[in-house]
């Protein structure tokens, strides 16, 4: 392995036979039911003497008065589904994003070297750690709420560096494999920054142009192949 703790990409093979194949369940359509659970919520959480006691009690001059410029209940109920179905591509864009991810992982043939996974799992720890305290819990109570041992969170923290190394050789391997390139007017539309000439210089400034060009054709590649990934229908 080179010095600078980086993997030699000849040391790794991307073995993929046409588009990445995935399988997932039909994305479920938001019903009605799904939008009366959402508006009992108002009701459950209704205080003390409320006169909320069912559905029928949410009309038009309820939502009017709980939510000004509201027309009535209809509107609510559409208002509601909208926000449910934003919620459900959401999460269904994300599943597609990590099938994807696993399946390019898995095309990719090679050993992740020991010592380049001791390199970054302080990374991921942290990272972990920051999310867990971000949600208002400590590391003792996650680990409580999930059931897991010490030794359990370091095989997980070790399993998803090891993970996340694979997944950088895999899109490396894919972006030479594929001649993919990000030209330096185009970094910050893949690196998501609204002021590309502050970026610039920033980024010249501090010596990273090149590592941001990595970077940056990683993303392009990741939506390359999220574009013509073939998607399976599977019972959910």
């Amino acid at each position: 392995m080179p010095e600078n703790n980086q993997p030699d990409l000849e040391d790794f093979q991307l073995e993929l036979d046409g588009a990445l194949k995935i399988a997932m369940p039909a994305q479920p359509e938001v019903t009605e039911e799904d939008i009366d659970a959402q508006l009992f919520s108002f009701i459950a959480n209704a205080p003390k003497g409320s006169k909320l006691t069912s559905l029928a009690d949410l009309d038009d001059a309820w939502a009017q008065e709980a939510y000004p410029g509201i027309s009535g209940i209809q509107e609510m109920r559409e208002v509601i589904k909208q926000r449910l179905k934003q919620d459900s591509d959401y999460a269904y864009y994300n599943m597609k994003v990590a099938l994807t991810c696993d399946a390019l992982v898995a095309s990719l043939r090679g050993a992740i070297p020991e010592e380049l996974i001791k390199a970054n799992i302080d990374e991921v720890r942290r990272r972990s750690e920051y999310t867990i305290h971000s949600n208002g819990k400590s590391l003792n109570q996650y680990l409580k709420e999930m059931d897991m041992s010490e030794e359990e969170f370091e095989q997980k923290l070790l399993e998803e560096t090891e993970h996340d190394i694979a997944m950088n050789i895999a899109l490396d391997k894919y972006v030479d494999q594929n001649t993919i390139a990000v030209a330096e007017e185009e970094l910050a539309q893949y690196l998501n920054n609204d002021d590309p000439e502050a970026f610039m210089q920033e980024l010249r400034q501090a010596n990273k142009v090149e590592e941001a060009k990595i970077a940056a054709a990683r993303v392009k590649a990741m939506r390359t192949l999220l574009e013509e990934v073939e998607v399976q229908e599977k019972s959910a």
